[in-house]
């Protein structure tokens, strides 16, 4: 019927323009997670050197 394949021209709009977001969020988790890796090991690194200015 008409109204069916309306619905399915609407639900295949929709699964690709939320798989886009999808994919577009999962870029961003991944950049996110890299500075948060690149930010928690400069921090570690930081406090190593602290620990041992304080020791000597």
């Amino acid at each position: 019927s008409q109204k069916m394949e309306t619905r399915v021209k609407d639900l295949e709009g929709e699964l690709s323009t939320t798989r886009k977001q999808y994919d577009e969020a999962k870029a961003n988790a991944i950049t996110i997670g890299a500075k948060l890796n690149q930010a928690e090991k400069e921090l570690q690194g930081l406090r190593n050197q602290h620990t041992d200015a304080v020791a000597q």
